[in-house]
């Protein structure tokens, strides 16, 4: 498994060698992107007042859409409101910390060594991610065993990745786009 893993990440350089005009696009909704930077800063600095900002975001979505139902006729509860808008929140926030912990894995880690004020933001990430996919994919493990598993995998694809795109010589994989959008 772990050796399908390493070419299926080597291939991503000869991918973007032959593509070079497909970027990697990933959608960044305002609203949870900073509540994500707000519940980061927190982390890193230990510290509960950049919550605020997530808390902030989090009451201005629900309110702005539960005002937009409203004005449209939908007769909508506002906590399935705040249902959807919390959900929403917690959909980036994994979508992010996986995508981090999926190309930067090695990298966030060598940081986090170099500046152990960024440890608790790296096991933020890749607890979150773990937890999510070990969730969703309820595999008949138990969760230590799934979570060492999980790190061989990422380390295997990214050392694929990285081996490909040095073959490659291109490093299309890493150049990601960022596609900001307001809420809708």
């Amino acid at each position: 498994m772990l050796k399908r893993r390493l070419e299926y990440g080597t291939s991503e350089g000869a991918l973007y060698r032959l593509h070079p005009e497909n970027k990697k696009v990933l959608p960044v909704p305002v609203g949870p992107a900073l509540a994500f930077a707000g519940l980061c800063a927190s982390i890193i600095s230990l510290s509960f007042f950049p919550l605020l900002l997530c808390l902030a975001c989090l009451v201005f979505e629900v309110g702005s859409k539960a005002l937009r139902t409203g004005r449209m006729g939908i007769p909508i509860l506002l906590r399935k409101v705040a249902f959807s808008v919390v959900r929403t929140y917690l959909s980036f926030f994994y979508f992010a910390s996986f995508h981090l912990v999926r190309y930067y894995l090695v990298a966030i880690l060598l940081v986090g060594c170099a500046f152990r004020t960024l440890w608790p933001l790296a096991l933020f990430f890749f607890f979150l991610s773990s937890a999510v996919d070990y969730e969703t994919k309820r595999p008949v493990l138990f969760y230590p065993t799934f979570l060492y598993l999980y790190v061989l995998e990422h380390f295997f694809y990214q050392t694929g990745v990285f081996l490909g795109c040095l073959k490659a010589r291109t490093f299309g994989s890493y150049r990601t786009r960022l596609s900001m959008r307001l809420g809708r």
